[in-house]
């Protein structure tokens, strides 16, 4: 996830202790995200996602919690998320938390996988995965589709 560097750049990072005792790395991009282009991808509506769920009564949920870090950052752009610590100049191979692109990036590749289940009984928000239905035993068919995409990505 991250690498030794050598860059120009060095964001400030610090370690912040979680509720479970566990730290987090925390680096500061707001100078990097100040010269970075936006991406205008759209983010989802909530409320538009909670109307696609009129009429289903079985739910399940996807959680993908160290998605971000899933997705590869360019290695021309490698160096620009580069950090310092008390430890050495490190930098993200994989995309980190607190750009200013990333949530928009991430839901454009999660749109982008789950295309063809979308608003028919998949919603996504980020990096959380709602499969929805109406009748059970049709919810753990979707499931298996949603897994189905998912492996063929990573499979690739």
């Amino acid at each position: 996830m991250i690498q030794q560097s050598y860059s120009p750049f060095a964001s400030p990072a610090l370690l912040v202790k979680k509720k479970t005792g566990d730290w987090r790395l925390c680096v500061d991009y707001m100078k990097l995200n100040a010269y970075t282009m936006k991406n205008k991808y759209p983010l989802p509506i909530i409320e538009e996602l909670f109307e696609e769920l009129h009429g289903a009564n079985w739910f399940t949920t996807l959680d993908l919690r160290s998605g971000f870090h899933q997705i590869l950052v360019h290695p021309d752009d490698q160096f620009k998320t580069a950090f310092q610590t008390h430890h050495g100049h490190f930098a993200y191979i994989a995309m980190p938390y607190g750009l200013t692109g990333a949530p928009a990036t991430f839901q454009a590749i999660m749109n982008h996988i789950l295309a063809p289940l979308l608003r028919k009984c998949v919603v996504v928000f980020i990096d959380d995965i709602l499969i929805y239905r109406r009748p059970m035993l049709n919810i753990f068919f979707m499931l298996n589709k949603c897994f189905s995409f998912f492996n063929n990505i990573s499979s690739k």
